[in-house]
């Protein structure tokens, strides 16, 4: 029989539960220290320097991706490559997100198509360091 998996989530933690009922079994946790560092601490090399197009100045060019944001995204590619195994093998039937806007974002855009269509709801809030029995309470309450 396949679960619902409640995904509760922020750049440098992530805590996964099983819903049954109202209540959640917490099954996995996972930690990506590297959210929590500044850019950077990540990325010592400082960005080069360029000429204006037009006059004599000089400005620092900025770096596409930092390497936080880099870090960030790949901790959410990780996590939903966990929860597509498990709907791929079968013991995922449904998913809630829970997690800050922009962390949400990255965790939706890393799903698979499949699993995304198994998403039953998402909840903006961080709630990653809250105890079990506040997180339910969030999960389990009927949407805005």
């Amino acid at each position: 029989m396949a679960d619902t998996w409640v995904v509760v989530a922020d750049s440098s933690r992530a805590r996964i539960f099983v819903q049954r009922g109202r209540a959640l079994e917490e099954i996995a946790d996972r930690v990506n220290p590297e959210g929590r560092l500044k850019a950077g601490d990540l990325d010592a090399d400082r960005g080069g320097r360029s000429f204006d197009i037009a006059g004599e100045g000089r400005h620092a060019m900025e770096r596409e991706h930092d390497a936080k944001r880099t870090k960030i995204i790949e901790f959410a590619k990780a996590i939903a490559d966990e929860v597509d195994a498990q709907r791929r093998r079968g013991d995922v039937d449904a998913v809630v997100l829970v997690a800050p806007p922009q962390f949400l974002g990255h965790l939706r855009d890393a799903l698979g198509e499949q699993t995304a269509r198994i998403v039953r709801r998402t909840i903006d809030k961080n709630l990653v360091e809250q105890d079990v029995e506040r997180i339910a309470a969030e999960v389990t309450a009927l949407p805005d």
